[in-house]
């Protein structure tokens, strides 16, 4: 889970696909698909405000879900202290900006290339994901935190883990919460 602030005036949120910092963070990967042709995570991406093209709300490009795109750390441009480039002409691409109102949500996958644009308005826009991933999936394996290289932040992972949506997990590849 991750919480989305984007105040008055934050700047836009490049081009990525949802595996640039799960997966391929070059210093510290969260995530290990153990076949990434395989379609590996879904987000549900949740408004807390309603996110307008004037406060930023999600972008797509529509097509892209077919496959991952190589992902280059050391680029040009980025967001969150990671520059990077992303194997993809968004020049060439079609847009489609995802107006939602606070409370509903938007489902992709990890291979969907999205984005946002600029806060051009006077308020904030507060978001929050989930990310969904089967049991085969390894998170977090054998670490004690988790060091954010995109935001700086270092997360000590003793009460931090997964928790299983339905079924059973038996790979137990990750710290998993029991549900209560």
């Amino acid at each position: 889970t991750q919480i989305f602030y984007k105040d008055a005036g934050f700047p836009a949120i490049q081009w990525h696909h949802a595996s640039t910092f799960m997966v391929e963070d070059y210093q510290d990967p969260a995530l290990f698909p153990p076949d990434r042709s395989e379609i590996f995570q879904v987000t549900v991406w949740i408004a807390v405000d309603d996110a307008t093209p004037e406060n930023g709300c999600m972008r797509f490009a529509p097509g892209t879900h077919g496959s991952m795109r190589p992902i280059k750390f050391g680029g040009d441009v980025g967001f969150y202290n990671a520059n990077y480039t992303l194997d993809f002409d968004m020049k060439a691409q079609e847009v489609v900006e995802i107006p939602v109102r606070s409370g509903q949500f938007i489902f992709f996958t990890e291979r969907c290339i999205h984005g946002s644009a600029a806060n051009k308005s006077n308020r904030n826009r507060l978001a929050f994901n989930m990310r969904v991933i089967p049991t085969n999936v390894p998170v977090y394996t054998n670490k004690n935190y988790y060091r954010s290289v995109y935001n700086g932040g270092k997360y000590y992972l003793d009460k931090w883990g997964v928790c299983v949506l339905r079924g059973e997990d038996r790979y137990r590849l990750s710290r998993t919460i029991p549900a209560e």
